[in-house]
């Protein structure tokens, strides 16, 4: 029997999912991936180690965690029906040593992991590359899904790898946690939390550096002025939050 003959309770589907609304703020939402098989839909997420919902807990060998995610809602989803192989890339990636930064949130990871399997890219590129956000896949979500449609009973069949996106993954990410940027663009955390990150980040050095290094990559790419509105749109919807 063929991927494409298998019935629906047979065949793993891979789902990429949002909770943010249509033009959400920079730090609305959440993103993480699920995994369907034989009927049964566990998820995977990428959070902080240091996030207040896992305060009594050791400090686990990744910040990948699974099942936190299963009673969320999301806003947009896609789907992909995965083969044996698909499946086995998956599960290691589920298993990798990967730790929550700034560089590296829950919309990079599920981006990521979802391009790593499937072969298509969700992008969650903001701010010029220099981080991923929900509200950004879910920008990518909803123009793919005009293009072509799924569900998880009728999810996108496995083709070869070809990425139908764009990765703007420029900078690396550092072992080095910066409390106040990771406190900043924790997606899941709560808006109190953020709150406060977002005025300590605002009057700290680290802020303006962060300000200051966005600016000059935006300098270094093609379209410098496009960039720089990106920029701008995320200063204002900081300062919103401040004010």
């Amino acid at each position: 029997m063929s991927d494409q003959d298998q019935r629906p309770s047979d065949r793993a589907v891979l789902g990429i999912h949002t909770n943010t609304e249509p033009g959400s703020p920079l730090l609305d939402g959440h993103a993480w991936l699920t995994i369907t098989r034989s009927g049964k839909t566990e998820a995977y997420g990428l959070w902080p180690a240091d996030h207040p919902r896992f305060s009594q807990e050791a400090a686990p060998p990744t910040d990948v965690r699974r099942g936190i995610e299963n009673g969320f809602e999301a806003t947009a989803s896609r789907y992909y029906a995965l083969t044996p192989d698909q499946l086995k890339t998956f599960e290691a990636a589920t298993r990798e040593k990967v730790t929550w930064a700034y560089t590296n949130t829950c919309a990079s990871w599920a981006s990521d992991t979802a391009h790593r399997v499937t072969g298509e890219r969700v992008s969650a590129s903001e701010l010029v590359g220099l981080t991923d956000t929900p509200r950004q896949m879910r920008e990518s979500i909803d123009a793919l899904e005009k293009q072509r449609r799924t569900t998880q009973d009728a999810p996108h069949q496995p083709t070869e790898a070809q990425d139908h996106g764009s990765s703007s993954r420029s900078l690396s990410t550092s072992d080095k946690r910066d409390p106040q940027v990771e406190q900043l663009l924790a997606s899941a955390g709560d808006p109190e939390r953020m709150r406060t990150a977002i005025e300590a980040l605002q009057e700290s050095a680290r802020g303006q550096a962060f300000a200051m290094d966005a600016s000059a990559h935006a300098a270094q790419l093609t379209h410098a002025e496009q960039a720089q509105g990106d920029l701008e749109r995320a200063r204002g919807e900081m300062s919103q939050q401040h004010a």
